[in-house]
């Protein structure tokens, strides 16, 4: 067996252990910051680990993971797992495809583009522009630095110069 079918066997061994404690445990236990920390090996000590041990520590780490996909469970920007979503993102580690040009990115760029006109046309904005942020910190971090621009002339070449810009939050 080769080192990349061994770690697609160890990956997809991962997957099922995840896939049955979400069946079996929909709704883990809450364990607080202090009892993760003495349980799982969170040590980064600069130092190559062995793979098995490496694996070893990522079922730990899903084990102690709470589940968002069950049907149980109740919070914030949640909604179960989409299967092809899925597919797609682990395909999308594997190519490992850089999205900043089209000459590294090719059609995933092209993808993208498409799916930014489509969500863009449905709230009346064609054609519309955009950006897929990993989340919510770097969609306000995105945010502002268009609001920056668009208050000030030349900010997005020089930054601002001579105004200190205001932000207020709540």
């Amino acid at each position: 067996m080769s080192i990349d079918e061994h770690v697609v066997q160890k990956t997809l061994e991962l997957v099922r252990v995840h896939n049955r404690l979400d069946e079996e445990i929909p709704v883990r236990p809450h364990k607080s910051p202090e009892t993760l920390r003495d349980t799982l090996d969170l040590e980064l000590n600069g130092e190559a680990h062995p793979f098995d041990d490496v694996t070893d520590a990522l079922a730990g780490l899903l084990t102690a993971t709470p589940s968002t996909t069950s049907q149980q469970f109740f919070n914030q920007l949640f909604a179960g797992r989409d299967t092809v979503a899925t597919m797609a993102d682990v395909l999308a580690v594997i190519a490992n495809t850089p999205m900043y040009t089209f000459k590294a990115g090719g059609p995933q760029v092209l993808l993208e583009r498409a799916c930014i006109n489509r969500m863009a046309s449905k709230v009346g904005f064609d054609p519309g522009d955009g950006i897929f942020t990993p989340g919510g910190s770097l969609s306000n971090m995105a945010a502002l630095i268009i609001a920056r621009n668009e208050a000030f002339e030349g900010s997005r070449e020089s930054g601002p110069t001579g105004v200190r810009p205001v932000v207020y939050t709540s």
